[in-house]
């Protein structure tokens, strides 16, 4: 995981810094955008002011023959923000890991029935949360002192770490695509600077992690926690056998991967509340000021950035969505 991240960090770093100009600047953020489409008015979008990013998605002839459309004042709900693709990737990784996590749950539950060992909420609270026990051992996985057992062991239990990192790459997706949308729609309301991640004069700068805090934070927090209850569900355990005088019996060590079903426990909750606040988020929250939903499609927010031509430094102040002139080309 972190040979990986570290990969991903390094990435990010070269396509930011190498290949950002004073000319062309990577867009990172829905404030670049904007800026690089105020600066640079999109020729292709002109006369498309009021399009949405649902219009764009549905339909190739918005782009041959743009029409001029009526303004209406519309609310919609988060979760049209973000593209039924992303959704179900989101969801439909959360529910099949929810739904495998059961299943090692209720196998590891008979796997201590089997064992005659009382599987009542204080027996299982009596085992500890990730502590090793000797009736809580994963058993389709040979023991063995083998290069091949011990990697089988310490694949299966480490495996579960990656899930969840792309869990929070697909919770990330559909969360910032909503705020981003939320960004947006705020320029509806007030006037505001541009928040950039490479800002100059009024310009604000970009968020450190890339969405608001009150947002960003919990999420880390959450994450980092499930992290580490994943960590204390599925863990390797090595096992050693000592003989009846107090000696190690060296030609007898194995590995073997445990689990703890409290922990497991904890961390199907705390799942299954993340996902249900991200599904409520999208179903109760609205986008308040009526400006198009445009989210992350560049189409949709270039669309709405054809200022005046004589208004050349429009990026560099306080700015709002809205008509500016009678002419219906310049939002």
């Amino acid at each position: 995981v972190c040979i990986f991240n570290l990969l991903k960090c390094i990435g990010i770093c070269y396509t930011a810094l190498y290949h950002s100009t004073p000319d062309d600047r990577p867009l990172a953020n829905i404030g670049d955008a904007i800026c690089s489409f105020l600066q640079d008015p999109d020729k292709t979008t002109r006369g498309m002011s009021l399009v949405s990013k649902q219009q764009i998605a549905k339909s190739d002839e918005i782009w041959r023959t743009p029409i001029a459309q009526i303004y209406q004042f519309r609310q919609p709900r988060w979760l049209y923000a973000v593209s039924w693709k992303r959704w179900s990737l989101c969801i439909g990784l959360a529910l099949a890991t929810i739904i495998t996590a059961t299943f090692f749950l209720a196998a590891g539950i008979t796997g201590l029935k089997n064992r005659n060992f009382p599987t009542d909420v204080h027996s299982l609270m009596s085992m500890g949360f990730g502590a090793v026990h000797p009736k809580s051992l994963v058993g389709f996985i040979p023991l063995g002192a083998s290069a091949k057992s011990l990697y089988l062991n310490v694949g299966f239990s480490n495996l579960w770490q990656f899930v969840i990192s792309l869990l929070y790459l697909a919770y990330s997706a559909v969360l910032t695509a909503m705020l981003v949308a939320n960004e947006w729609d705020e320029l509806g309301k007030t006037r505001k600077t541009l928040r950039l991640t490479s800002p100059q004069g009024h310009q604000r700068s970009s968020y450190f992690i890339s969405v608001p805090l009150k947002y960003g934070l919990p999420v880390l927090v959450a994450f980092g926690a499930l992290h580490y209850t994943i960590s204390q569900s599925v863990f390797l355990v090595y096992l050693i056998r000592f003989l009846s005088n107090g000696v190690e019996d060296v030609g007898h060590r194995s590995a073997a991967s445990g689990y703890s079903c409290l922990a497991i426990i904890t961390s199907l909750g705390l799942g299954f509340v993340l996902l249900l606040l991200l599904i409520l988020a999208g179903f109760l929250s609205k986008y308040q000021n009526g400006t198009p939903l445009a989210s992350t499609c560049s189409a949709a927010i270039s669309a709405a950035c054809h200022r005046p031509s004589r208004d050349t430094q429009a990026h560099m102040f306080q700015v709002q969505w809205g008509v500016v002139s009678q002419n219906p080309q310049t939002h």
